[in-house]
């Protein structure tokens, strides 16, 4: 037997909202449910921390989406970084073939790093290393590596670095984003479980006014 689908967020949102505000408007609910302490200033309650649910759910959405944006401008960055990066470094390994002690200033030998951090570490030395010897930047004008270029490249490494930041201050604000919206979510389906649960005994016997809270009499 295949098992029926978790309705999605939204969906619970609409269908506790319906709930909710026909219980709140409905007077023959609204009289039935008052017998059993679910007058109107406790519905409402239960109408704040849907509320507060629907916010919590909207930040969610929000900050995922900015999350996604800047992970999207973080691998552009890095791709307009390492090509840049990886251009200059095949030019200087040229031009700098017969003098091993400034190729490794640049920490040119050796493959260069996959990951991220590696990058960043061989990026950086290389860049730096241009910065303070000028002696090795003026080897490299032979090969069209004009200082123009140099400060193009190095404005592409930083564009990366800030690129990076960005999108691990998204990663966390989605992070704390998510936590605080499963824990509205948790309080909602808390009140509402038990909402529900009285709301059956106190209608047993009319299941049309169960229904139009969108309660089964038997589920």
């Amino acid at each position: 037997m295949a098992t029926r689908a978790r309705p999605s967020i939204e969906q619970r949102l609409t269908e506790h909202y319906v709930t909710l505000s026909n219980a709140l408007n409905i007077n023959d609910i609204a009289e039935l449910l008052s017998a059993y302490s679910y007058d109107l200033a406790r519905i409402r309650i239960g109408l704040a921390l849907h509320e507060q649910a629907l916010t919590a759910q909207a930040r969610h959405r929000r900050e995922f989406g900015e999350q996604q944006a800047a992970t999207a401008a973080f691998d552009s960055a890095w791709d307009n970084a390492d090509e840049c990066y990886m251009r200059l470094v095949k030019l200087t390994r040229v031009a700098l073939k017969h003098r091993p002690e400034a190729a490794s200033i640049l920490g040119l030998h050796g493959d260069r790093k996959r990951s991220l951090s590696g990058w960043f570490a061989q990026a950086q030395q290389f860049y730096d290393g241009l910065a303070t010897h000028p002696e090795i930047t003026a080897k490299l004008t032979a090969y069209g590596i004009t200082a123009d270029k140099l400060a193009a490249a190095r404005a592409e490494y930083s564009a990366l670095r800030a690129a990076y930041n960005a999108q691990a201050r998204e990663h966390s604000a989605a992070q704390q984003a998510t936590a605080a919206r499963d824990a509205a979510f948790d309080a909602l389906d808390e009140w509402m479980s038990d909402f529900i649960a009285i709301a059956k005994i106190a209608l047993e016997d009319e299941p049309q006014l169960l229904e139009k809270l969108g309660i089964l009499a038997h589920s």
